[in-house]
């Protein structure tokens, strides 16, 4: 069997050399429908998109164009709130501009940006289930109620800082932080390796910088779980398992509770004895799960 042959390209999106994506790019010119990545790591710098790449070269070769996105983890300059988040909406944005192959290059590829799919891990979890509802339900008829882009208002069409409307049709999250709250009571991302500098301050804190009490607007603003609904144009697909030990998988089960009650199309794949990194392996069961979920909401 013949391999597809997949080409790769990297562009910036912003200043910051982590406003950067890998793109994947199928056979032909497009335009092609978009996946975009976004990996975990619990929003630390320890951890960046090489964790992607195999779910990003297993996408390319089904026919999508794959953005492997990086954005500002904890420990960069500008990161946390609000500029993590809008990493996460202008790296999807990308899907809304004409990639040229290489430098020099007049060939340019044409991503189809009303087939969009956002796919994240762990953290990128939350920043998919995130862009998501920023991109799609923080319009109120043709008006932007979402903060503006105070850093990039230039480079939007009308100079206001508000995002293009992208046609997102499905979030994947795969073992998601679902609630900041949640997390940093719980206190994910302080213990091991990837702990905060800080001495145990909880990611989440670190991230929306400080307490549920002290800094309540971001949370507010930043949890998927306050974001619902999301919408029924969205298909959301959340995929855990039980026996993950960085995530517990209270977190999708919570979230989709109220995402359904609320009305949003969502469902949760819980895999027994799996736990946190399985995901992130192409050859595992629950991609071919991911895999079906694009296939149903974007091939058409």
């Amino acid at each position: 069997m013949i391999t597809p042959r997949i080409r790769t390209l990297t562009v910036s999106f912003g200043s910051h050399p982590s406003q950067t994506a890998d793109v994947y790019l199928p056979r032909g010119s497009g335009p092609h429908p978009v996946v975009a990545l976004l990996h975990g790591g619990l929003w630390h710098a320890a951890v960046d998109r090489e964790t992607m790449r195999a779910i990003a070269q297993r996408l390319a070769r089904a026919g999508y164009a794959v953005l492997n996105l990086e954005y500002r983890r904890l420990g960069e300059q500008g990161a946390g709130w609000p500029g993590t988040f809008l990493d996460a909406v202008d790296g999807v944005s990308l899907a809304t501009r004409p990639l040229r192959t290489g430098r020099g290059s007049r060939e340019t590829v044409v991503l189809d940006a009303e087939r969009v799919a956002i796919v994240g891990h762990c953290s990128g979890g939350h920043l998919a289930l995130w862009a998501a509802a920023w991109l799609c339900g923080l319009w109120l008829g043709d008006e932007w109620i979402g903060p503006a882009r105070q850093d990039s208002a230039s480079d939007t069409p009308d100079g206001s800082g508000q995002p293009e409307r992208i046609g997102v049709r499905a979030v994947v999250a795969l073992a998601p932080v679902t609630d900041l709250r949640a997390a940093e009571r719980d206190g994910l991302g302080t213990t091991g390796p990837r702990a905060p500098a800080s001495g145990g301050r909880p990611a989440a804190a670190e991230l929306l910088g400080g307490s549920p009490v002290a800094v309540a607007a971001h949370y507010r603003l930043g949890s998927p779980l306050d974001l619902l609904p999301v919408g029924r144009e969205i298909a959301q697909l959340l995929v855990h398992g039980d026996a993950d030990n960085v995530v517990p998988v209270d977190y999708s089960l919570r979230y989709a509770h109220a995402a359904e009650q609320l009305g949003d199309r969502v469902r949760v794949a819980r895999f027994p004895g799996m736990g946190h990194y399985e995901l992130l392996d192409p050859e595992h069961e629950s991609f071919q799960l991911v895999l079906r979920h694009l296939r149903e909401h974007l091939d058409n």
